[in-house]
């Protein structure tokens, strides 16, 4: 009897253990496919949680990078960073800002983004991407090229005219199939898309969805056509096909944070309504914000990639890129429009003018509004206009005035332009021109390169070094004194106190107070920048040689990041290898990708990135002014060569000689 208990004890033990078994592989499946979120976790309530959750990162990438810049608050560095306009990563952190609704005045930034639209010879991608950012923050009336310059110039010039058709920058002639069919025949036999080759990336193929998602947007469902679902399906199934077991993504290799937030982006780029939830789910949304929360560091940024395991090293575009996707699922989480740029399905385009943006819209639902302010306001200076110049006319001298007013208000804007373009045209000249001089090794001093000029990253390295070093004394001042007043206190409740401790206690502790205050205190980062400056300028020892290195984005007649100078080098060190060391000892920041087999790409020098500038623009390097035709981590030097990397807007053909 007691036998047959034990065993049906035993049978009940194992049975219930098959079925916990059975519900944990359930659950499991269900994770796996991505369905728990919908089926169990999918609720209104849940959904605005994870999209305040998602908000939180973004405010703590905020406060980094308003600590990083300086900035006390958040307009503090949306004005400072209006110097930069039009660039990278600038424009990600204010689309992030808007994406946000951060209620700013964006007008001093608009207006900047005005200025550099004015550049005579923008590239088509650079001007559109700007034209985009201004409308995310509540400005149309930035000027830009028209969309069918961007034809047959490569993906990401069919991406951003996508962008744009679909923000309504499109004149009648110029459809919304012509768009979607020219990025639909870059389609690659995976299904996914590529800036180059026949394989698919993975930043590349979200670009595309993003676009996709914008053109389902202003067009609806039914309009957009059974293709481009199609599509549409096929790039979020090669997505979910490359996305890693930890829910990341990787490029060239190496999992980071920009990878993870374009499918972010392209995830947010669709409701519930555009398509359907087994394409949606080809992509594990939750795994993937999981793994991209791995990059974020302790001070709040985002880091490009991990070092063992752990996000050590902010990184800007990163940090930019990763709010701006945050920020879009939150807004898609929370049933709003989680397109990162607007989307205006209207029957006539936007139409450029040359009226300088000085309304201060709430955000993007004052689009409308702010077109009509800046319309009134015209019409009100034209009126004016008019009033004055008819004083002692009749009213049909008015009427007459008022129309050469108008001519007169025209001719003078385009004479404006005429002559703004030849000023820029003429430095652009004055600045290749000085480019094309090169500076040869005799030219340089032998023993001392040459030093940083005023208002280099080196400068402001410094700059902020002597803020934290004055941070630390601080710091070490209040130990010392705390110390001091622990030791008074425990001499007036010893039995054996005595005025001669008090003395004792005060002079030690006037002593290392004078010494915290004295004593040079060097931070480990300024330590390592100023040994490796000191490597790099020491003479050569055996088995080392000199060689000439310039740093070189002057593509807006800037500064050049680094002047030509003469840096110590062994035989053993590639193009890489130097360059890794210069921009460390003179406090550049580098944004590069390593493959497995061992090949580099450089991505960003000193907040110069790829694409910023057009399809064909990013960082080459030039061996005595030879274009270099492989990865910089294979070229070795030898003793004389002159090595400049350059920022590029035509894939080098700009840079060398």
């Amino acid at each position: 009897m007691q036998n047959k208990m034990r065993r049906r004890r035993h049978s009940l033990i194992m049975w219930s253990l098959a079925v916990v078994l059975l519900l944990a592989s359930f659950f499991d499946a269900f994770n796996s496919v991505g369905l728990s979120r919908r089926v169990f976790a999918d609720t209104a309530s849940e959904r605005v949680s994870t999209a305040e959750q998602l908000l939180a990162r973004c405010r703590e990438a905020l406060s980094w990078k308003m600590k990083a810049a300086g900035a006390a608050t958040e307009q503090e560095l949306l004005d400072a960073m209006a110097a930069r306009a039009g660039r990278s990563p600038e424009d990600w952190y204010v689309l992030a800002m808007a994406k946000m609704g951060l209620k700013l005045d964006y007008s001093k930034y608009a207006n900047a983004l005005f200025e550099v639209c004015k550049d005579p010879e923008p590239t088509d991608v650079e001007q559109y991407r700007r034209y985009l950012t201004a409308r995310a923050i509540g400005y149309e009336d930035i000027p830009g090229t028209a969309p069918e310059k961007l034809k047959d110039k490569g993906i990401m010039s069919a991406i951003y005219r996508g962008y744009a058709v679909a923000a309504g920058r499109a004149p009648s002639s110029f459809v919304y199939s012509e768009t979607q069919n020219a990025l639909i025949a870059l389609k690659l036999a995976d299904g996914g898309y590529a800036l180059m080759g026949e394989t698919s990336d993975v930043d590349v193929t979200a670009f595309v969805l993003q676009a996709y998602g914008a053109l389902l947007g202003a067009q609806g469902k039914n309009a957009a056509g059974a293709e481009l679902m199609a599509a549409v399906r096929d790039g979020f199934a090669v997505l979910g096909k490359r996305q890693s077991a930890d829910g990341g993504y990787a490029s060239f290799g190496t999992a980071n944070a920009e990878s993870g937030a374009m499918v972010l982006l392209a995830l947010a780029a669709f409701s519930d309504e555009d398509i359907s939830s087994d394409v949606r789910n080809s992509v594990r949304a939750r795994a993937l914000i999981a793994a991209t929360d791995r990059f974020q560091t302790a001070k709040g940024g985002f880091a490009h990639a991990l070092s063992d395991g752990v996000a050590s090293m902010e990184n800007d575009l990163a940090t930019a890129q990763v709010m701006c996707a945050y920020a879009a699922y939150a807004s898609y989480l929370k049933g709003t429009s989680g397109r990162l740029y607007p989307v205006k399905a209207a029957a006539e385009p936007v139409v450029p003018t040359t009226q300088r943006p000085t309304e201060k819209p709430t955000g993007s639902s004052t689009e409308e509004t702010t077109q009509k302010q800046t319309e009134e306001s015209a019409e009100e200076t034209i009126q004016k206009q008019t009033e004055a110049s008819t004083e002692e006319t009749t009213e049909e001298t008015a009427e007459v005035s008022t129309e050469e007013t108008k001519e007169e208000t025209r001719e003078s804007s385009s004479a404006e332009t005429i002559v703004s373009t030849e000023a820029s045209t003429a430095s652009t000249e004055t600045t290749e021109n000085s480019s094309t001089k090169s500076t040869t090794i005799e030219d340089l001093n032998e023993n001392t390169p040459s030093a940083p000029t005023e208002g280099s990253d080196i400068e402001k390295s410094e700059d902020d070094s002597s803020t934290s070093a004055s941070t630390v004394r601080w710091i070490m001042t209040a130990v010392v004194a705390g110390l001091i007043l622990l030791a008074l206190l425990a001499n007036t409740c010893s039995k054996r106190r005595s005025k001669m401790t008090y003395a004792l206690i005060l002079v030690l502790g006037a002593a290392a107070l004078i010494f915290v205050w004295v004593s040079k205190i060097t931070l480990p980062e300024q330590a390592t920048q100023k040994q490796q400056q000191t490597y790099l300028e020491r003479l050569p020892a055996q088995g080392e040689f000199r060689i000439e290195i310039c740093i070189d984005q002057r593509v807006e007649g800037e500064e050049m990041l680094l002047t030509p100078r003469l840096v110590t080098v062994s035989e053993d060190d590639t193009v890489f290898d130097i360059l890794q060391r210069v921009t460390m000892a003179y406090g550049i920041a580098i944004d590069y990708t390593k493959s497995m087999v061992g090949t580099v790409y450089v991505r960003a020098i000193g907040g110069h990135a790829e694409f910023d500038r057009g399809a064909g623009s990013g960082w080459v390097f030039l061996v005595n002014d030879a274009l270099a035709t492989t990865d910089a981590g294979s070229v070795k030097l030898s003793a004389g060569d002159v090595v400049r990397w350059a920022y590029t807007l035509d894939l080098g053909k700009d840079v060398s000689p």
